[in-house]
C-alpha cells in the first residue's frame, strides 16, 4: 500500500500527548548511607549501589494505575506515534472527556496522599528493621517537593509536515508509512492475550469472551483511513 501522505491524513488525525508523571518513592543510596568510604569502592562505572525505597510501594499505586488506564484508553482507539497517540479526529473529543475523568482522579489522590505524605513516611520507616530506618528518616523529604513531582496532563494538537522550503526530512514519512504495521502490531497482543485467557484449554465460553474481538474491530474501523488492510480484518 502506498503511504498516505501527513498533509493527506492531517484532517483525520489528532496527536495526544500524556505528560503524567508518578514519583518513584526511591532516592539513589550513597556509600554514606551505608557507612562506606567512597574512596575505598570501586568506581560507580563499575558498581551502583541501588536505590532505597522511602515510602509504601502501594501507596504509588493510584498514580500508576491512572496513568496505565490513560494509555489504555488512548490505546483503544489510536496508535503509538512520535511518543504520544495518533487518534482518529471523530473520536478525539469522547477520549479527551475520558482522561478528564482520569485526571480527576490523579488528582483527587495526589490530594489525598500528600496530606497524609508525613505519616506515611514515618509508618514506613517504622516498620524496617530499627538499624536501617534512619536511610528513610535521614532523607529531606516534603509534601510540597513530592507533590512538584507529580502531574497530569494531556495535550491535543493538530499539525502539518513541514514546508520542504525549510526543511527537507524523511523521519515523518517513515514513521507514517509505518503507522499501519504499528496497529497491527497492537491488535496482535490483544489478540494474544485474549486468546491465551478466554479461549485457549477451554471447552465453554462466554460472549465476554468476545469483548477483545469487538475492541479490536472498533480500533481498526476508527483508524481504516490509515491501511487498506484493515478492511479485510474488520470484515
Amino acid at each position: 500500500m502506498q503511504p498516505q501522505s501527513f498533509d493527506e491524513l492531517s484532517d483525520q488525525l489528532m496527536f495526544i500527548n500524556l505528560d503524567i508523571t508518578c514519583w518513584s518513592g526511591k532516592k539513589r543510596l550513597t556509600p554514606e548511607d551505608l557507612g562506606l568510604d567512597r574512596a575505598q569502592l570501586p568506581p560507580e562505572t563499575l558498581v551502583s549501589l541501588g536505590d532505597k525505597q522511602l515510602i509504601d510501594p502501594e501507596t504509588l499505586r493510584a498514580f500508576t494505575s491512572v496513568r496505565s488506564a490513560a494509555r489504555r484508553q488512548c490505546l483503544a482507539v489510536g496508535t503509538r506515534f512520535l511518543g504520544g497517540y495518533a487518534i482518529p479526529a471523530p473520536k478525539a473529543q469522547a477520549l479527551l472527556r475520558q482522561l478528564d475523568g482520569l485526571g480527576q482522579q490523579y488528582q483527587a489522590a495526589c490530594t489525598a496522599f500528600l496530606a497524609n505524605f508525613d505519616q506515611q513516611v514515618a509508618d514506613w520507616a517504622a516498620q524496617q528493621p530499627p538499624e536501617w530506618q534512619r536511610l528513610i528518616r535521614e532523607t529531606a523529604l516534603s509534601a510540597e517537593a513530592i507533590g512538584r513531582k507529580l502531574r497530569f496532563a494531556v495535550q491535543a494538537v493538530r499539525f502539518t509536515a513541514p514546508d520542504p522550503a525549510v526543511v527537507n526530512h524523511s523521519g515523518l514519512s517513515q514513521a507514517l508509512s509505518g503507522l499501519g504495521g504499528q496497529v497491527l502490531h497492537e491488535i496482535a497482543g490483544v489478540a494474544r492475550e485474549a486468546l491465551e485467557k478466554s479461549f485457549q484449554g477451554k471447552r465453554e465460553v462466554t460472549r465476554r469472551a468476545l469483548n477483545p474481538c469487538r475492541a479490536i474491530r472498533d480500533k481498526l474501523d476508527g483508524l481504516s483511513f490509515l491501511d487498506s488492510r484493515f478492511h479485510a480484518v474488520i470484515a
